[in-house]
């Protein structure tokens, strides 16, 4: 029996969504946050790293997971991500700062889409 479309889609998206939070959570240190925003998009909170060293831990989670296939119940897929980053002095982040963080990843993220995906803008 046919299961419907979006049912399967939906699981494998899931898969894939699982696959991908274990990915970058094994990329991440003890002390980081990483959360999922909504959709597909995730936000990783790495604080006390300049600039220079914020755009070498997005470059090497993106390569961890284009260089990885995921493996799904519909078949493995080869998946690439876009990223949005910026750096953040350490102590500025709160309640207060967070939108204007929240601004700089997201102009960031739609940068890295715009610009061909599969790749990181660090703001």
């Amino acid at each position: 029996m046919l299961k419907p479309f979006y049912k399967v889609r939906s699981r494998r998206g899931d898969e894939v969504l699982i696959a991908v939070a274990n990915l970058l959570g094994s990329q991440t240190r003890e002390n980081d946050v990483l959360v999922r925003w909504g959709g597909e998009e995730f936000i990783l909170v790495v604080e006390n790293k300049q600039k220079d060293n914020v755009i070498s831990i997005v470059d090497r989670i993106i390569k961890t997971i284009s260089n990885q296939a995921v493996n799904t119940t519909l078949g493995d897929l080869d998946i690439t991500i876009s990223a949005g980053a910026t750096s953040v002095k350490n102590g500025n982040l709160n309640s207060l700062t967070w939108p204007k963080i929240l601004n700089c990843i997201d102009e960031a993220l739609y940068t890295a889409k715009h610009n061909g995906r599969n790749q990181a803008v660090v703001i």
